[in-house]
C-alpha cells in the first residue's frame, strides 16, 4: 500500500485512483494465498474500475478429480461444476502447480488421460513405462486398488498426507550434509511450494455455502463486533461494528446487535458465532420466519468453525482500540500492568555452542541496553528446559542485570513453564 502514496513519477491511472481514495478498510487474512485469493474473489464481487487483471469470467485454477467415475482421473480446471467431483484449490500459481503436479505423479501415479482417450485405450501409454500412471486402462489393478492412489493423493492435497514432504526434507537435508547446495536449493524451493499448494485456507470454498461470521470482543463499556461474509463459500465482505454499552454486559446486547443486522441484511444459511450464547431461540425463530428455512447458528466449539472464528477475530483485533497496556492484561488475564518484561530464549548449533538470550521490554518499548546473551555452561546443549533453568537462575542471581521483571516470557510449552516455575 505505501508505494502507492510514495513521492515520485506515477502513470496517469495510479495517480487518478490516489485521488479518489477517501478510506482504506484492509480485511486481514492468515497467509499470502488467502490474499491473492480474496483480491480475486472482492474484485469479481464489485468489479472495481481501476483493476484490469482477474475481472473477467476466468478465476485461478484448481485441481479435479472426477470421484464418480469407476477409475478416476486427476484433472486442471478454472470451470467448477456441481457434478460430483472432489475439488481442490484454487491455486494462485498455475505454473507453479502443473510443477507441483509432476512430482506429486511420481508418488501417486493416477492417470491424466481424457475420458475418450481413456476408453480406447487398450495397451498402456508412455506415463507408465516411466512410473507416472497405473495404467488402469488395461485391467493391470482393480478398481479397489486404484481407489486407494486416489485415497492417497486426496489426502495429500487435503493436507491429511505429509509423506512427500517428509521425503523432500530428507533429500534436502542428505544434500546440505554433503555439501550440494544449490541442489538442496532447489530442493527447498520445490518444498515450499508443495506446502503452499496444501495450506489450508479459508477465504474460498468450491461450491460451499453462504454464511455470515461473527466475531466479538468486549472492553470497558464497549461490544465490537465484526462480520464476514461468504456467498457460495467465497468471502466477499467484511463490516465492523461498535456499540456503547452502560451497566453490566450480558448475551442481550450481542443479540441486540443481530436482530437489528438481519432485520435489513441477507439472511445466509449459516451463522457462526464467536461466542456461545444461552438465549438464540428468539433468534433462530425470527431467521427462520423470515428466511422461510431453517438457518443454523454455530458456536466457537461447533465442527468447522474453529478456523473461521480465528479469521473473524484476526480482523476484529486489527481495528482493536484498546490501549496497548489493557489488551495485554486482558489477554493475558493480568491483575496489573507490567512495567517491565523479559523475553528468554535458548538455541544451540547443531549440539554445540549453546547459548540464550533476553530481550528486555519497559512500557512496552524495547530496551536494547538491557539486551543480554547468555552462554550455557552447565545444562546440556540438548536439554532446552535444563538450559532455561539455568539462564533464569543466574539472571535471578544477578542484580547487575538490572531490577527483575514483572514478567518473564519463555519460548515453550507446558513442560518447560511447569519445570520453570519450580
Amino acid at each position: 500500500m505505501r508505494s502507492y502514496f510514495r513521492n515520485g513519477i506515477k502513470d496517469l491511472k495510479t495517480l487518478n485512483l490516489v485521488k479518489k481514495i477517501c478510506h482504506v478498510d484492509p480485511i486481514v487474512t492468515f497467509n499470502e494465498k488467502e490474499a491473492f485469493l480474496l483480491e480475486n474473489n472482492l474484485i469479481k464481487e464489485y468489479s472495481p474500475p481501476y483493476n484490469i487483471n482477474l475481472r473477467d469470467d476466468k478465476t485461478y485454477i484448481s485441481l479435479k478429480i472426477t470421484i464418480k467415475e469407476e477409475f478416476p482421473g486427476l484433472y486442471i480446471t478454472r470451470k467448477i461444476e456441481d457434478d460430483g467431483s472432489v475439488y481442490f484449490g484454487p491455486y494462485p500459481h498455475a505454473k507453479d502447480v502443473r510443477e507441483i503436479l509432476r512430482t506429486i505423479q511420481k508418488v501417486f501415479p493416477v492417470r491424466r488421460c481424457k475420458n475418450t482417450v481413456f476408453k480406447k485405450r487398450s495397451r498402456p501409454c508412455v506415463l507408465y513405462e516411466i512410473k507416472k500412471c497405473v495404467a488402469p486402462c488395461t485391467g493391470k489393478l482393480s478398481r479397489d486398488q486404484y481407489m486407494e492412489v486416489i485415497q492417497g493423493i486426496i489426502d495429500f492435497l487435503s493436507g491429511k498426507e505429509d509423506h512427500l514432504l517428509k521425503e523432500l526434507q530428507r533429500k534436502i537435508e542428505n544434500c546440505a550434509n554433503n555439501w550440494q547446495f544449490e541442489e538442496a536449493q532447489a530442493l527447498k524451493e520445490k518444498y515450499l511450494a508443495i506446502k503452499e499448494m496444501v495450506e489450508k485456507q479459508n477465504v474460498h470454498t468450491h461450491l460451499g455455502k453462504s454464511k455470515d461470521v461473527w466475531g466479538f470482543i468486549y472492553s470497558t463499556g464497549l461490544l465490537q463486533a465484526v462480520v464476514l461474509n461468504f456467498r457460495r463459500g467465497v468471502l466477499i465482505g467484511k463490516k465492523l461494528y461498535k456499540k456503547r454499552v452502560f451497566g453490566d454486559f450480558d448475551e442481550d446486547e450481542i443479540l441486540s446487535l443481530l436482530f437489528q443486522y438481519y432485520s435489513i441484511k441477507p439472511i445466509p444459511e449459516e451463522i457462526y458465532l464467536s461466542e456461545r450464547l444461552e438465549r438464540l431461540a428468539p433468534l433462530e425463530e425470527y431467521l427462520k420466519e423470515k428466511a422461510k428455512t431453517h438457518v443454523p447458528i454455530y458456536g466457537p466449539k461447533s465442527k468447522g468453525a474453529k478456523e473461521l472464528l480465528a479469521l473473524a477475530m484476526e480482523n476484529i483485533h486489527a481495528y482493536d482500540q484498546t490501549p496497548l497496556d489493557l489488551a495485554f492484561m486482558r489477554h493475558l488475564h493480568l491483575k496489573r500492568k507490567p512495567r517491565r518484561i523479559e523475553i528468554y530464549d535458548s538455541s544451540h548449533l547443531f549440539g554445540s555452542s549453546p547459548s540464550a538470550s533476553m530481550v528486555v521490554f519497559e512500557d512496552f518499548k524495547m530496551k536494547k541496553e538491557d539486551y543480554r546473551v547468555f552462554h550455557i555452561k552447565e545444562a546440556n546443549p540438548m536439554d532446552d528446559i535444563g538450559s532455561l533453568k539455568e539462564v533464569l537462575t543466574r539472571r535471578l542471581k544477578d542484580q547487575k542485570l538490572g531490577p527483575l521483571p514483572d514478567l518473564f516470557v519463555v519460548d515453550g510449552g507446558r513442560a518447560h513453564l511447569a519445570s520453570l516455575e519450580k
